[in-house]
């Protein structure tokens, strides 16, 4: 049996690499600050993230970042020999204090800052020696030393604790150090975190699984999932999410995910989407998403995506041409042959054999499902094929006849042909002569058939009432031909759709152009076919430049409803005139994909914050000179040669499912507005003489 490897539907994963980032392989920490800024701790230095950009700020000693933690306008971190807090300046750059210099601290040969935390106005530092506490508006300061080892520490239910390698876990209680556990579990392996679930606390170890500490601070085994070997696994790095469920980070094997009874949700791994196996941080971000320091990059989780993506990283699939849900098994019909699986598990996709080969369509009809195939016509039930006819090849679609009901009317390579229930099993029946054009785009609408050819145009047939013969047939030439024109019925009427517009077919029996509803389109610099949705009679659909376009029925105008869903148009990657989305559930559309597919909740939308637009920095040179950086908050003067000013802008949102994009003006030079582009730089050379004043705004997706 042909199957393809093991892969899930996941939420977006977007892969930062170091060439993309300008730093090195490896990411220790995660935070953000409250203009939603993504601060790293990498081996080079200190990176922000602004949503469009990335800068590298190394620190002054150029050694590696191991922590990094903001609070209110300071981004603190740490690193070998040192740690202190970058402030930005009136120019947009991050300036760096180095807090071990202002408060004197000696610090011990070679040592390092590996976390960072507050708490109750306490800035606290931990290396593997000390924990260094700070507070910074009474100038105060403490050193809680360690005989041995300080592996961990943790900031749990408003409390400070740490592990002494060996000893036990300590508390820090009024400034003191007190001894919290010592139980052997705790005392001989490294504790990665402590969680409150479920009213107990649970400490998370780095080999040997998680524990619960109970009021007379004894370990016991805190039970999860059987399907997760986690003594056979090292544990990096864990995090709480806001929804109660923890996400743990291992060494060389991913990322667990399990809810607050122990219950595997998901493994995140290189399987199905990550580009790294090994887990240095875990961090949550201030709309619920994840990102992932890895030995070798950053992964971004979009968790509260409407989007869902499946990727076919081995090419298996092929190319997805449609997609449907017939009797709980989703069906995929690819360039390939036709697949399906049980969507309620996570089981591999198999072929169903004898499909392999192009699949054209897939239509439920009376309860059974057709697949239009090059090879003909298949009726499949449960992964099987049942019943084969391939009489005609290369089906195209199907069309139930009007008052026909045994009778279905195919699309063929060659022509058009009939097939007929008899005694409840399908049959060939014959072609309908002479039309022999291949019939992709067909419909059955007042007593004609009608077929559009891409090249040819098209076509209207009189046809004999047992449909074994065209009576005659007639070519429209005054409406537009080419690839992208397609036919379908919409709210009772028989349009036609191409590149130039919409046309209905109209009381005079011809197809007169309908300015409203080409209208909807203008707006766009690029559309794909218009097409009928399957399950949706009256819904029809088409991509148009960075978002997905279902058209509907308006219930108040003749202009139909149109809802915008953003989604990148570089994700898509399909055959032009083949782009294909499906309904397969009542909230669930599916969008087949060149690798794989994406699937979009209608029920879930994106619950990202309200966005605004940065301006981050601005610079101005005369020619052949260096550049100088400008304040962002006053207003300048320049020398008539100082006229060549580069603005940069960003949004910090982040994803690649929905762009960012920017319009910029600079009045005095032009009051319009640019087009909508992703750059987020705009460079303006040899400015005359004048008074100029830059306007940027932004939108994420069509917000």
């Amino acid at each position: 049996m042909f199957s393809q490897s093991f892969a899930q539907e996941m939420s977006p994963i977007v892969n930062y690499t170091p060439k993309e980032y300008a730093g090195d392989n490896q990411i220790w920490a995660f935070s953000q600050s409250q203009d939603n800024f993504i601060y790293a701790a990498n081996s080079q230095g200190l990176l922000e993230f602004n949503g469009s950009s990335w800068q590298l700020y190394p620190v002054p000693n150029n050694s590696i970042v191991r922590s990094v933690f903001v609070s209110d306008n300071k981004i603190f971190t740490g690193c070998f020999m040192d740690f202190g807090y970058w402030i930005k300046d009136e120019f947009g750059d991050l300036q760096y204090t180095s807090l071990t210099n202002e408060f004197k601290f000696n610090l011990l040969e070679d040592e390092e800052f590996w976390k960072i935390t507050e708490l109750n106005g306490w800035m606290i530092f931990q290396s593997f020696s000390r924990i260094y506490l700070l507070n910074l508006e009474t100038r105060e300061s403490k050193i809680i030393k360690s005989e041995v080892e300080i592996s961990k520490m943790i900031n749990f239910e408003e409390s400070i604790y740490f592990q002494k390698n060996g000893i036990g876990l300590f508390q820090i209680e009024m400034g003191e150090v007190v001894l919290f556990n010592n139980c052997s579990q705790i005392k001989n392996n490294k504790v990665i975190d402590i969680f409150r679930i479920n009213k107990k606390n649970i400490a998370l170890t780095s080999n040997s699984g998680l524990f619960e500490i109970d009021e007379n601070n004894t370990c016991i085994p805190w039970n999860i999932d059987p399907k997760i070997s986690i003594n056979n696994i090292t544990i990096y790095s864990a995090q709480k999410l806001t929804d109660g469920s923890v996400l743990i980070g291992t060494i060389s094997n991913g990322v667990l995910h399990i809810n607050s009874e122990g219950e595997l949700i998901k493994k995140f791994n290189q399987n199905n989407g990550l580009s790294n196996n090994t887990i240095l941080s875990i961090f949550e971000d201030n709309v619920n998403n994840i990102w992932l320091g890895l030995d070798y990059g950053i992964n971004y989780l979009e968790q509260n995506s409407p989007f869902k993506v499946y990727q076919n990283k081995l090419g298996l699939l092929g190319t997805i041409y449609n997609s449907i849900i017939h009797k709980d098994l989703l069906y995929l019909g690819t360039n390939q042959g036709l697949f399906f699986k049980d969507r309620g598990n996570e089981s591999e996709f198999k072929i169903v054999e004898g499909t392999q080969g192009q699949v054209w369509a897939l239509k439920e009809i009376d309860g059974q499902l057709f697949c239009g195939h090059d090879s003909g016509t298949f009726i499949i039930e449960k992964g099987s094929i049942v019943n084969s006819i391939t009489e005609a090849k290369g089906t195209w679609d199907f069309r139930l006849i009007p008052n026909e009901e045994n009778l279905i009317l195919q699309g063929n390579y060659e022509g058009l042909n009939i097939i007929e229930n008899r005694n409840g099993t399908w049959i060939y029946k014959n072609a309908v002569k002479g039309f022999e054009l291949s019939s992709r785009f067909y419909e059955v609408f007042n007593n004609q058939i009608f077929v559009n050819h891409e090249f040819r145009g098209l076509y209207e047939l009189n046809y004999q009432d047992d449909f074994n013969q065209v009576q005659s047939l007639n070519i429209n030439n005054y409406i537009d031909k080419g690839i992208g024109a397609s036919l379908l019925k919409f709210s009772n009427e028989l349009i036609y759709s191409s590149s130039n517009g919409i046309y209905k077919f109209d009381e005079s029996k011809k197809f007169i152009k309908d300015s409203s509803f080409t209208e909807l389109f203008s707006q766009y610099k690029s559309i794909s076919t218009l097409l009928p949705i399957n399950d949706e009679p009256d819904k029809l659909w088409r991509f148009a430049d960075d978002n997905i376009l279902i058209i509907s029925p308006s219930s108040l105008s003749k202009v139909p409803d149109v809802e915008v869903i953003p989604i990148a148009s570089d994700l898509r990657n399909v055959v032009a005139g083949f782009e294909n989305l499906s309904k397969i559930t009542s909230n669930e559309y599916l969008i087949g994909t060149s690798n794989g597919y994406i699937i979009y909740n209608t029920e879930l939308p994106n619950t990202q914050n309200d966005h605004y637009v940065s301006i981050n920095n601005v610079e101005v040179y005369q020619l052949d000179k260096p550049r100088k950086n400008l304040k962002l908050t006053a207003e300048y003067k320049l020398e008539n040669q100082s006229n060549n000013i580069e603005f940069k802008f960003s949004i910090p949102y982040y994803g690649d499912i929905v762009n960012n994009k920017f319009q910029y003006q600079l009045k005095g030079h032009s009051n319009n507005w640019s087009k909508w582009s992703s750059n987020n730089t705009q460079l303006f050379e040899n400015l005359s003489y004048g008074s100029y004043t830059f306007n940027v705004r932004g939108k994420v997706g069509n917000k």
